[in-house]
């Protein structure tokens, strides 16, 4: 996730680096808020919007959803737009694209600080070479960590709103059917490039 992070930055580097004027701009560039419903959380995103031609744009979107239940979820979206309606200060879209979901869960256990576990079977030790320390076998078993990811396929519908000449609020709810799918619903600030 990390490079993930440092590929975003370059990107918005890159978009800043554009001289384009506002008006004839054909990236932009923002952040926002997710509710996911099978995540059942609230997470923020990084976008990227370039405009092909004046009926199709592609835009990458990055979410990360904040921890819930030992469970940390993001998204990785690769999405393009088809736009139906554009009247210079609003647009809607259809949208369609890939989806990457990752999900990692860790729990770390109940603390035994200061008291150590294995203590209580010191009777036990006479079979250690064989059964190793009972309190390793423990944390081994309650220290859990399983990362896995999957992929999947956006469909939804989205609008962009202008605010300023240079920053749009955009919206979007889309359905991305991965093993258990969900409902994302999101809203956001793009700044043109």
């Amino acid at each position: 996730m990390k490079k993930f992070f440092v590929l975003m930055v370059l990107f918005a580097m890159s978009l800043s680096a554009a001289k384009v004027n506002a008006q004839e701009s054909k990236m932009s560039l923002g952040a926002g808020l997710n509710y996911a419903t099978d995540i059942e959380n609230v997470g923020i995103s990084l976008q990227g919007l370039y405009k092909i031609d004046p009926q199709w744009e592609v835009s990458p979107k990055f979410t990360y959803y904040f921890k819930k239940d030992y469970t940390t979820y993001s998204s990785l979206d690769f999405d393009g737009h088809y736009v139906f309606s554009d009247n210079g200060s609003n647009a809607f879209y259809a949208l369609a694209g890939l989806n990457i979901t990752f999900f990692k869960y860790k729990y770390d256990g109940p603390s035994y600080s200061g008291n150590d576990f294995s203590s209580e079977y010191d009777a036990y030790d006479e079979y250690d070479d064989i059964w190793g320390d009972m309190g390793d076998l423990y944390d081994d078993l309650l220290n859990l960590d399983y990362k896995d990811n999957e992929l999947g396929i956006n469909v939804g519908v989205g609008g962009r709103f202008a605010l300023t000449d240079a920053l749009d609020l955009n919206a979007e709810a889309k359905y991305t059917s991965t093993y258990s799918g969900y409902l994302s619903i999101g809203a956001g600030l793009l700044y043109k490039f």
